[in-house]
C-alpha cells in the first residue's frame, strides 16, 4: 500500500521524470487534507463492491453483511443474547461483548478484498498467517458469498443504506442505524424471541473444527 502511494505521488509530482507507475491498493487520497466526502470511506466501498452484483457476487450478499453487524450487536445486548451468540458461533470462550464477535467476523473481508484476484493466490494469506501460504480461491469474495451469505434470511430494511441511515428488522428484533449510532430493542427481548427471530443464522460463518479460530470473549 505505502509503496504504491509513493509511486503514485512520484508520478504526480514529477510527471516529466516518470513515464508511469503501477500502484496496487494505494490509497493516495486517504491522508489528512486530501480526503473528500465521497472518498471518506472508500475501503468499505471497495469491500461492499466485491460482495455485490457489481463485483460478480449478489446484492443480497452485500445487504446481508451490512445488516448482520448491527443486528448481531443488538442481539448481544443482554447476557442471554451473548450466550446464544457464543453457542451459535462456537466461541472459544463465552462472549462478553458482541462487538468482539463482529470485529472478528468483519476483519477477513478486508483481506479478501485485497486478495480478490481472478486466480488462486497466496499473496495475502502468506503475509497475514506467519508464512503459512493457504491459497485463496479465484474471486474469493464471490466464493464467500456462495457459502450461504447470499441466502434470504428475512431481513427487512427501511431507509437508505447508502446514506447509512436505515432501520433493520428480523423477527421481533429491530435496530435503527444512523451512521455510527445504533439503537434497538435487543435488551427487551427474551432468549426465545431472539432465537425465533433468526438472528443466530446470520453471518459470520461458524468456526471450523468445533471452535478453532472463533472469537474469544
Amino acid at each position: 500500500s505505502y509503496g504504491g502511494m509513493l509511486a503514485g505521488w512520484l508520478r504526480m509530482k514529477y510527471p516529466e521524470v516518470v513515464d508511469g507507475v503501477i500502484a496496487a491498493s494505494a490509497p493516495i487520497w486517504q491522508l489528512a487534507g486530501t480526503v473528500q466526502r465521497e472518498t471518506l470511506d472508500m475501503p468499505a466501498v471497495a469491500i461492499s463492491k466485491g460482495v455485490s452484483a457489481a463485483g460478480g457476487a449478489t446484492d443480497r450478499c452485500r445487504d446481508n453483511l451490512k445488516a448482520a453487524w448491527p443486528l448481531l450487536q443488538e442481539a448481544g445486548r443482554t447476557a442471554a443474547g451473548l450466550r446464544l451468540l457464543s453457542r451459535s458461533v462456537k466461541a472459544c470462550s463465552p462472549l462478553h461483548d458482541a462487538r468482539a464477535l463482529t470485529r472478528w467476523a468483519q476483519s477477513p473481508y478486508f483481506f479478501l478484498a485485497e486478495g480478490n484476484y481472478p486466480f488462486p493466490s497466496t499473496y495475502i494469506t502468506f503475509s497475514v498467517t506467519e508464512g503459512k501460504a493457504f491459497p485463496l480461491p479465484s474471486w474469493p469474495m464471490r466464493v464467500a458469498c456462495e457459502r450461504g451469505i447470499d441466502a434470504d434470511f428475512g431481513v427487512r430494511v427501511d431507509g437508505s443504506v447508502a446514506d447509512v441511515n436505515f432501520t433493520l428488522s428480523l423477527g421481533d428484533l429491530e435496530v435503527a442505524v444512523d451512521w455510527a449510532d445504533a439503537t434497538g430493542n435487543g435488551d427487551t427481548l427474551t432468549a426465545e424471541q431472539l432465537e425465533a427471530s433468526g438472528v443466530m443464522r446470520l453471518p459470520p460463518p461458524r468456526a471450523p473444527g468445533g471452535g478453532g479460530g472463533a472469537p474469544r470473549g
